[in-house]
């Protein structure tokens, strides 16, 4: 009787030990991205690969390389008629400063002849893609936060580069 108490109470603390160990809380995938702070209005270059299998909640992002110069981009036009895109905010110390948009590299809209109807269109699902995205950024941009909306859902964090 006192094992069986005292296997239940080992039970108790290895399972809380687990859960607290193992929690889904909401974690931040921090990567930087420069040596030194930027001073002045620059282009970011982000060159990253994105894979998803039908398994994951949410694709993965592996940064490849980055590049800036000194300059500045045009505005860009909100994309709101794509349900999958991905969404780049640069986020300073206490604001979002600016937000840019990008087709899902993922989901490919391809469009190819039909016999009756002429012309179709179709969405293609891709498990792997190499992508690049370009970042106005200056003194005040602090970090960049990648989210991905599949199917006009909620963003889903993907990761957040320090820059």
């Amino acid at each position: 009787m006192v094992i069986r108490i005292r296997f239940a109470i080992l039970l108790v603390i290895f399972g809380l030990l687990f859960l607290f160990g193992c929690h889904t809380s909401k974690r931040i995938s921090l990567v930087e991205l420069f040596e030194s702070d930027i001073t002045e209005d620059v282009i970011c270059f982000l060159v990253m690969d994105i894979s998803r299998t039908e398994r994951d909640s949410k694709s993965q992002l592996k940064l490849k390389q980055t590049t800036q110069t000194k300059g500045r981009i045009k505005p860009q036009s909100i994309l709101l008629d794509n349900p999958n895109k991905l969404v780049f905010s640069i986020l300073g110390d206490t604001s979002v400063l600016s937000t840019h948009y990008l087709d899902h590299p993922l989901f490919k809209k391809m469009e190819h002849s039909h016999e009756q109807d002429g012309l179709a269109t179709q969405t293609v699902i891709l498990t792997k893609e190499e992508f690049f995205m370009r970042l106005p950024l200056n003194a005040e941009s602090k970090y960049i936060k990648i989210e991905e909306t599949i199917n006009g859902a909620s963003p889903i964090e993907l990761i957040t580069l320090k820059i």
